[in-house]
């Protein structure tokens, strides 16, 4: 099976990079191309809890958290272009898996990684949850 559409997941974590490295060795060995997902990261921070903290940290996070996505495309970008494989930035919100899943449908593989309990940037259950959530191309 040729891989021509292939997904990875990026963010903070430690092991993006080999995960986008895994995404351009498989594209160039298939001709294909990598779409690059990074997902804004939602705080589950409760109401009450929420009220507690000034508008301006919440606001600081936020911002801290678009220059990480940017940093992201960036390398993306110039990973990409340096292996001359045609590459598609995606900045979602929300919900990581239905994020990553939705981006799936539309992929022959995606590339996501293992839980590391090691790493807080690591989206705790995402391959698990990407598997059972049902994610085959349409």
């Amino acid at each position: 099976m040729a891989y021509k559409d292939i997904v990875v997941h990026l963010g903070k974590d430690h092991r993006s990079e080999a995960r986008l490295n895994a995404a351009i060795q498989l594209a160039k060995e298939h001709e294909g191309r990598v779409t690059g997902v990074y997902v804004l990261s939602r705080r589950n921070i409760s109401g009450f809890a929420r009220n507690e903290i000034p508008v301006e940290v919440l606001k600081r996070l936020d911002t801290e958290e678009r220059r990480f996505a940017e940093e992201a495309e960036e390398q993306f970008a110039e990973r990409t272009a340096r292996a001359a494989v045609p590459g598609e930035w995606r900045l979602m919100g929300g919900d990581f898996t239905d994020a990553i899943v939705t981006s799936a449908h539309y992929a022959d593989i995606v590339i996501v990684g293992q839980t590391d309990p090691g790493d807080h940037e690591s989206q705790g259950g995402l391959a698990d949850n990407v598997v059972l959530g049902g994610a085959a191309p349409c």
